[in-house]
């Protein structure tokens, strides 16, 4: 029983200790939305910057293909005259590079959107994550320094 003990309090301070290093870190968050099949949707990806200056910024983003067609990425009005790149990857995952050829600093909120058709055979009531791979999400600043950004995923719910 003490081992035990031990162990949950260990599991609850390793879990404040993280929360508290999470919060000085820049995040990346894909939204939420309702939507019916058919309809093409816009899915903001946004920026907290927690006083970071960010000028690269990698993701990969995991969806459900069988509910999700066409999917693109557009550069929010923020960020106009910034360059995206984006390929997909034989995982099926949508690799996206955000930069600027003269070193500014990505703005936020919303530094691009996620816009994509939910297929026609997407049934009412199912719901989808939109997820950021916390492994391949990385950024840096203007003299090339990682950042290390924190993730929040976005959930689709078709009506």
């Amino acid at each position: 029983m003490k081992i035990l003990i031990t162990l949950l309090i260990a599991i609850l301070l390793l879990g404040q200790q993280t929360v508290g290093l999470a919060a000085d870190q820049p995040s990346i968050t894909i939204g939420s939305l309702s939507a019916s099949p058919q309809q093409r949707v816009q899915l903001p990806i946004s920026l907290e910057t927690n006083g970071a200056v960010l000028v690269t910024l990698a993701m990969d983003i995991i969806y459900d293909h069988s509910l999700v067609e066409n999917p693109t990425i557009r550069i929010g009005a923020e960020n106009a005259g910034k360059t995206v790149v984006t390929n997909k990857l034989p995982s099926g995952a949508l690799r996206v590079l955000f930069y600027d050829t003269d070193n500014k600093p990505l703005k936020s909120p919303v530094i691009a959107y996620f816009d994509f058709t939910v297929s026609a055979t997407a049934g009412k009531g199912t719901r989808f994550d939109v997820l950021l791979d916390s492994h391949t999400l990385s950024a840096a600043d203007q003299s090339g320094t990682d950042v290390s950004p924190v993730a929040t995923h976005g959930v689709v719910s078709l009506f």
